[in-house]
C-alpha cells in the first residue's frame, strides 16, 4: 500500500454492498476503486454544502438577510412553476 493511503473498513447492509459490487462488476472495475469514488464524491457534495452553510451564517453575522415575508411568496411562485429574479438582502 501507498505511504498516501490508508485502510478505512466500514460496515455496510448487504443491500449496499450488492449494490456496490454490481456497479464494481459492470464498470468492469475494483470494490474498492468504486468506494473511493463514491466516498470521494460524497465528501465534494459535503464539503460545499458546509462552505455554503459557513457563507450564509456570516452573511447573518453582518446583517445580510432577507425576511419570511419576502421569500414566502417568491417560493410559492417558484413551486407553480414561475420563474423570476430571487428577492436580495437589504
Amino acid at each position: 500500500m501507498a505511504d498516501n493511503m490508508t485502510r478505512l473498513s466500514v460496515r455496510v447492509s448487504t443491500k449496499l454492498a450488492e449494490r456496490l459490487d454490481r456497479v464494481a462488476r459492470e464498470s468492469d472495475r475494483t470494490r474498492s476503486f468504486v468506494a473511493v469514488r463514491a466516498l470521494e464524491a460524497y465528501c465534494e457534495d459535503e464539503e460545499e454544502i458546509l462552505e455554503k452553510i459557513r457563507e450564509g451564517l456570516a452573511d447573518l453575522d453582518e446583517g445580510r438577510r432577507v425576511s419570511h415575508a419576502r421569500v414566502a411568496p417568491w417560493l410559492r411562485d417558484l413551486a407553480q412553476g414561475r420563474v423570476r429574479r430571487h428577492p436580495r438582502p437589504r
